[in-house]
């Protein structure tokens, strides 16, 4: 991913499920930040979810492993696809970016029609863990399944296994801390990619 580009990234921000995503995208920037010079976080507003799980068995680990790798590797595509180049001089290639930009409009409003998102929260990604503020918290200690909806305009999530090591009452909800449990190499790796 481009070091915070003026057009956003793989992390579209709430403005970019509708609308003008170059006018607007800024509303969600990438903020990368360093604890002690060894980890870098993703701050924007995101719809997620979670659901509590008593346990997960190493299959259904591989599993989502399997899956999470496969959206991941489709995001950098689904990005280029959907970028603008307004120096294009050729019509029928504005034409084919026209065209594209509004079969990924609809495609993606079908499926939030089928399965709407979850509600924009605010959200701090790491590669070690998530962290969220919601008035309804999970408990802590308990093992999460948590859905991100990293582009909201490409609404299919990342379901990430995880474990609440952390809740703090704030001002009206709760700081959560979810670190991941086994996310697989090939996931991790390209999570760490994305952030920096």
């Amino acid at each position: 991913m481009r070091p915070c580009a003026p057009n956003g990234g793989l992390f579209a921000g709430p403005s970019c499920a509708g609308g003008a995503p170059h006018e607007d995208r800024a509303v969600a920037r990438l903020t990368r930040y360093a604890f002690g010079m060894t980890s870098l976080r993703y701050d924007a507003e995101l719809p997620l979810a979670w659901s509590q799980v008593e346990a997960f068995e190493e299959a259904e680990l591989r599993r989502l492993a399997h899956r999470n790798e496969q959206l991941m590797l489709l995001l950098p595509s689904l990005e280029a696809a959907t970028e603008t180049d307004e120096e294009q001089p050729d019509p029928r290639l504005q034409a084919i970016d026209f065209k594209l930009h509004l079969l990924i409009d609809m495609v993606g409003e079908l499926l939030s029609r089928h399965d709407p998102l979850p509600p924009m929260l605010p959200v701090s990604l790491g590669s070690d863990d998530v962290r969220w503020r919601q008035t309804t918290p999970p408990q802590e200690d308990c093992q999460v399944l948590v859905d991100l909806y990293v582009n909201p305009r490409f609404p299919r999530s990342l379901k990430l296994p995880a474990k609440v090591n952390d809740v703090q009452a704030t001002e009206g909800s709760y700081a959560v801390t979810a670190e991941f449990l086994s996310l697989g190499a090939a996931v991790q790796e390209q999570l760490e990619r994305l952030l920096f």
